[in-house]
């Protein structure tokens, strides 16, 4: 997740500030870990500044 430009916000959760459902599906599928994994959209977050500056959208 991390090569493809995700960053960790925790040792199991990544977040990335675009659109990427299909690319997470097509992973999931791959490595067959799809019972294992969530995704979630978040509209708001306490750190939005912090992850702004480090996907630099700001």
């Amino acid at each position: 997740m991390k090569e493809l430009g995700f960053y960790p916000m925790q040792k199991s959760v990544f977040v990335y500030p675009y659109d990427c459902k299909n690319e997470i599906n097509f992973i999931l599928e791959i490595f067959e870990v799809k019972p294992y994994v969530r995704y979630i959209i978040a509209k708001d977050i306490d750190i939005t500044m912090d992850l702004k500056q480090r996907f630099k959208l700001s």
